[in-house]
């Protein structure tokens, strides 16, 4: 430790001034300080302290100065590293002080992260071409369409990727320094709990996985064990074998009285479907027991901004869009041999008769077969909607990661590419919608980035100001889905609140003694920006 500690100091004379290795050279400074075999004095706790306050202002000014390609995942993921350093040091201390404190970190990296999406793209929509826009989807497009063997091509799709992920990383003038106005609301974070419910953090470190829990008694703290780590660093996909108290303290909210998880997932845990881990007894599942909720930041969800001004008192539903017409508006071969294998959707008008039946008192703009089509999806009249229903195929592919988007009607249009809607495309307009349901497959999935997590449809719908979102964590068949879709509409015209709603509807799903089985209903999850969006009332 001595001897890296020499060369580390060595290495800073050969960095300019504010460089972005500084960022590094900071993280590796508090990473040799928790080397050390004994407590840190007081003195090196200051001195790590400074290091992180030095590291964060550092981190302002360099997003402020570099240009755009440089500021791209890589950047981010190294600002994360910086982040996990210093919450390493913060866990040695096992004071519930220093859960708080830790809590307050990392959402106050995480509340940045979707603020700088939302204040970026919603600049970015106002300042890209419409030719520029076309021209990306297609490009992603084209991606899944060129052979294996055009490796030239593929290659070439692969920069301009890169360099559109750099765009959508780039954040403008938002600082990652704490938000004292925030760190009072962090004091002041149990009050807003309600008796029954538990905020759940999970943080995954490179050594360490823990557990910050908050109830109206106040925060505690509880540490994954080495085994279960081990698992979750193993498994491919999605997880749904992880017996319930393995991972979540179900102890203690029993003695607490919870009947509510709000969770905010970090790293590996994205992929968990906590609603359907099985409890200890075998016999039931988590969302038996509990709501499920998730959260992106804890702070943007008890302190939201306000709902857009444009936001529409209607419902929009987007269903069953034609794949495969003899009158279709696609001339690339290779994009309408993907797309004959996407199987229609004949249930999913099903779903936008029950919206139609549930909420007959309310504004309903329905868009189905052929005139699913990209324009309509990208429409005000869909973007304004008060809930937003889109029932599609959800594009993910593990080979193109980056690649995500919802397939639309083939039929020609006048504004947007036909047959593809991109994620890209979806983040250049915003969505005002309270609850955005994507009744389509793989839509909680996405390319995993150190710095935000999965890159997904559902997280972009969140980045544009939609207030929640109902993803999908795998695919769920037509039938399946519709049946699912019936029983959520109708408990959400009954209780007017999406969280709950949605819960009854995953247990009248398991009632059901066709459709009992987790695949079927345990991929729903709901995902909220700011809690008074999971009321719905019209």
């Amino acid at each position: 430790v001595e001897m890296a500690e020499v060369y580390l100091q060595s290495a800073l004379a050969y960095i300019k001034p504010k460089h972005p290795h500084l960022i590094e050279y900071y993280e590796l400074k508090n990473a040799l300080f928790l080397q050390h075999a004994k407590p840190l004095t007081e003195s090196q706790k200051a001195t790590v302290e400074n290091n992180f306050t030095a590291a964060l202002s550092l981190v302002n000014e360099v997003e402020n100065t570099l240009s755009i390609y440089r500021l791209g995942p890589t950047f981010k993921n190294k600002v994360r590293l910086l982040i996990d350093s210093y919450v390493e040091y913060l866990l040695a201390d096992n004071s519930n002080t220093s859960a708080q404190k830790v809590l307050e970190v990392m959402d106050n990296y995480q509340s940045s992260m979707l603020r700088k999406s939302r204040q970026f793209y919603s600049q970015y929509g106002q300042d890209i071409a419409l030719e520029e826009n076309n021209t990306t989807a297609e490009m992603e497009v084209n991606l899944l369409s060129v052979g294996e063997s055009n490796l030239a091509a593929q290659a070439q799709i692969d920069i301009s990727l890169e360099k559109r992920d750099a765009l959508r990383a780039h954040g403008r003038q938002v600082s990652l320094d704490v938000d004292r106005t925030h760190a009072y609301q962090f004091e002041r974070l149990i009050d807003k709990l309600q008796q029954h419910e538990a905020l759940v953090r999970l943080i995954d470190l490179p050594k360490h996985s823990h557990l910050i829990v908050g109830t109206k008694q106040g925060w505690r703290r509880f540490s994954i064990g080495k085994n279960m780590r081990e698992k979750l660093h193993q498994q491919e996909g999605v997880v749904t074998w992880i017996k319930a108290d393995e991972l979540l303290p179900l102890e203690y909210f029993k003695s607490q009285s919870i009947s509510k998880l709000i969770l905010v997932s970090d790293h590996l845990t994205h992929t968990i479907a906590f609603s359907a881990l099985p409890m200890p007894d075998n016999a039931t599942h988590v969302i038996d027991h509990f709501e499920v909720v998730r959260a992106f930041s804890v702070l943007d969800y008890f302190n939201p901004d306000p709902s857009s001004a444009t936001q529409g008192s209607h419902i929009a539903v987007f269903a069953n869009p034609r794949f495969n017409s003899p009158a279709s508006g696609i001339s690339n071969k290779a994009t309408l041999t993907w797309r004959k294998a996407m199987p229609p959707l004949v249930f999913s008008e099903r779903e936008a008769s029950s919206i139609q039946q549930h909420f007959s008192h309310a504004s309903v703009v329905t868009a189905l077969g052929a005139q699913a089509n990209s324009d309509v999806l990208m429409s005000d009249e869909f973007g304004h909607a008060k809930l937003l229903h889109i029932a599609t195929h959800g594009f993910y592919d593990p080979e193109y990661p980056g690649i995500v988007g919802l397939v639309t009607s083939d039929a020609a249009t006048r504004r947007y590419l036909p047959g593809f809607v991109s994620l890209t495309q979806l983040l250049s307009r915003p969505f005002s919608a309270d609850l955005v349901v994507l009744s389509g497959c793989d839509t909680l999935r996405g390319e995993i980035w150190l710095s935000e997590g999965q890159n997904s449809l559902s997280r972009g719908m969140l980045a544009q100001g939609a207030g929640s979102v109902l993803g999908t964590l795998w695919k769920v068949p037509d039938r399946a889905t519709a049946l699912f879709m019936e029983y959520f509409y109708a408990s959400l015209a009954v209780t007017n609140n999406s969280s709950l709603a949605l819960q009854l509807a995953k247990q009248k799903m398991k009632q059901n003694p066709r459709f009992r089985a987790q695949r079927y209903w345990g991929a729903f999850v709901l995902t909220v920006a700011r809690k008074n969006a999971e009321t719905i009332q019209f």
